[in-house]
């Protein structure tokens, strides 16, 4: 016996669950043609719009030691562009150069928003336990037409980037390097002053009637010994400013992988297909419904 719908939705407090699921499950024709139509867009989706390969890789900001201010200085790091501003860069159409969008095989700039805008990833590396000093790091990705040209746009992006840093460090770099040279200078100039003091006071003829500058000589030299011993450990913390992973250029943390198998498969695309079919085709029965019901209620 067929269920009157008019009845089972005629008043929302005598509604019956069991009623509605029979009536629903009753009508599978719908789900069925929303699933077949959904089959044959995946299909059509799949053959038509070509195969998307996708490769990445994690980097890590370029990094340049901190300028030295004192005596009580530590070495540490900074970051001149952190990762999330690295990433705005990547966003960015004109970071995306005629030569970037030939390794990429995207034909012209009005193509970018269409094409590259959609096939970039790039996302902020959390840290479990970050810090103020913690590294912070980036992972990019890019969709081609095939794992080589995936991998090859890949490359040149990274290479941009590293050579955008570059030019943003190069002068915090050049300040080091400098103050290093200075501090180099001194140790050396301290190390000579120590050296004559050293042979004015073994050259000395009569030491009892030079008793007054021996001491004054050896306190000298005991003064000239400390300040070189703190220059000595100034320049030691110099030197691991220029150094990694105190300074150094953008990074990969591993190669670049580039994937063999589309982001979006044949088994995919009809999963995708038939579920999207019968949602439709269960949205397309409720409004049916629903239209009849008004009509219905609707007096002439």
């Amino acid at each position: 016996m067929p269920i009157d719908m008019n009845q089972t939705f005629s008043r929302v407090d005598q509604v019956n669950i069991w009623a509605v699921l029979s009536y629903l499950a009753g009508q599978w024709r719908w789900y069925v043609i929303g699933g077949v139509a959904g089959l044959v867009v995946g299909v059509l989706y799949f053959w038509i719009l070509p195969p998307k390969y996708e490769a990445s890789v994690v980097i890590q900001p370029a990094r340049v030691g901190s300028i030295l201010r004192g005596s009580s200085a530590r070495v540490q790091s900074d970051e001149l562009e952190p990762a999330p501003l690295m990433i705005e860069r990547l966003k960015q159409a004109s970071f995306f150069t005629p030569s970037i969008r030939e390794r990429c095989q995207v034909p012209n700039e009005l193509d970018y928003q269409k094409n590259m805008a959609g096939d970039i990833t790039a996302n902020l590396v959390k840290l479990p336990n970050p810090t103020f000093q913690s590294l912070s790091m980036a992972k990019i990705s890019w969709r081609g037409q095939s794992p080589e040209v995936a991998q090859d746009c890949l490359e040149a992006i990274v290479e941009a980037v590293t050579q955008a840093q570059n030019q943003i460090i190069a002068p915090a770099l050049a300040t080091l390097v400098a103050q290093k040279e200075r501090t180099q200078k001194q140790v050396e100039l301290y190390y000579s002053e120590l050296a004559n003091l050293r042979g004015k006071g073994a050259g000395s003829q009569s030491p009892a009637s030079n008793f007054n500058q021996i001491v004054i000589a050896d306190k000298a030299a005991q003064n000239l010994r400390e300040s070189l011993a703190n220059l000595v450990g100034q320049l030691s913390e110099e030197t691991a400013q220029l150094m990694p992973p105190y300074s150094q250029p953008v990074s990969k943390l591993e190669p670049i992988y580039a994937s063999h198998v589309p982001t979006i498969t044949l088994k995919i695309a009809l999963a995708l297909g038939v579920l999207i079919g019968v949602l439709c085709g269960i949205f397309a029965l409720l409004v049916t419904r629903s239209i009849l019901l008004y009509r219905a209620s609707t007096p002439n």
